[in-house]
């Protein structure tokens, strides 16, 4: 089996462990480039006549017309459908996987990081100081007593509930699957949508972005929220109505945000939630931890090794098979 990564980030190639590169090396040929591609079409000669890829950036749709033997594409991360057209995938009877639970701990620690920063006026904080502002006049949120809601309780937001109980914060969670066992095991309330928004001191998305999941909260739900709440988003900037959210961060209703995620990345010069001291913003860089990329590049090999046995794993295209 030849196997190419054709766009290859230098942390990946400086985490690739020899061991790692022998295990796919023992799998056929391995090639790996480092850098993105210059144009779609060079994307489709990188990958040439392979029949598995590892994928980290937008795959151009091309690829499934122009390279034949392509059997498999393994994305780095989550929300492969935001990089790789999977229907059309399918059509050509491409499999498609990916590497859920990477990041758990990394992007649950980060949406905490927000939080915190955003409670504790972390960067106006800073910034103050570095103006040569010594105000002492800000007061921040105490978390100890305060509620949170979860919405999404996978990986990411399991993880999230046992870092906010140890705060002393309630965690209540909306999720699509409750169960008493899951309630149990992580030690959350699940209560509806609607009395979520209207009951937490701090939201915390943590859902897969999906066409059931896609403006999960709009104008209407976001007009729930209460008054000096606090919004943190480490999931998917579609799953929220952008500019309803922004008004209410501008309008003061909102005590602040913690945003790692955004409709359009890079940033936009010209974007309002730049102009807004009470948001805090990193640049979707989350999931990005050593220890993550590790888990995404055992795992990739680990999916390359159960196809190449017939038995693929973290399919996202299960119909491919049953062709």
């Amino acid at each position: 089996m030849k196997i190419v990564y054709p766009d290859a980030d230098s942390q990946y190639v400086e985490l690739l462990s020899p061991e790692l590169r022998a295990r796919l090396q023992s799998l056929g040929e391995f090639i790996m480039y480092e850098k993105m591609p210059q144009d779609p079409e060079e994307y489709v000669r990188r990958i040439g006549d392979a029949e598995a890829v590892i994928q980290t950036q937008k795959l151009p749709d091309r690829v499934f017309d122009r390279c034949p033997n392509l059997k498999l594409i393994n994305y780095l991360g989550i929300g492969a459908g935001n990089f790789i057209n999977i229907q059309k995938a399918s059509a050509a009877g491409v499999i498609v996987t990916n590497t859920p639970g990477y990041g758990n701990n990394t992007v649950a620690e980060h949406a905490l990081a927000l939080l915190l920063a955003v409670a504790k006026h972390v960067c106006r904080g800073n910034s103050d100081l570095r103006a040569g502002i010594f105000d002492q006049s800000r007061m921040s949120l105490e978390l100890a007593g305060k509620t949170i809601g979860l919405i999404g309780l996978g990986g990411i937001g399991e993880r999230m509930a046992v870092l906010c109980r140890a705060l002393g914060m309630r965690v209540v969670c909306w999720t699509r699957h409750p169960s008493p066992a899951r309630a149990e095991r992580s030690g959350v309330r699940f209560v509806k949508l609607e009395d979520l928004l209207k009951s937490a001191d701090i939201i915390s998305l943590h859902l897969a972005l999906n066409e059931e999941t896609r403006g999960l909260l709009g104008r209407k739900e976001l007009q729930l929220l209460k008054p000096n709440s606090i919004f943190i988003n480490t999931a998917r900037a579609e799953l929220v109505d952008t500019l309803a959210l922004t008004e209410l961060l501008q309008s003061g209703y909102l005590a602040g945000a913690g945003i790692d995620v955004f409709d359009r990345e890079p940033l936009a010069e010209d974007n309002p939630l730049l102009g807004l001291d009470n948001v805090v913003m990193t640049p979707h860089t989350g999931f990005n931890s050593p220890d993550a990329v590790i888990n995404i590049l055992h795992m990739t090999v680990s999916n390359l090794e159960q196809f190449a046995q017939g038995k693929p794993t973290n399919v996202l295209n299960p119909e491919v098979i049953r062709l």
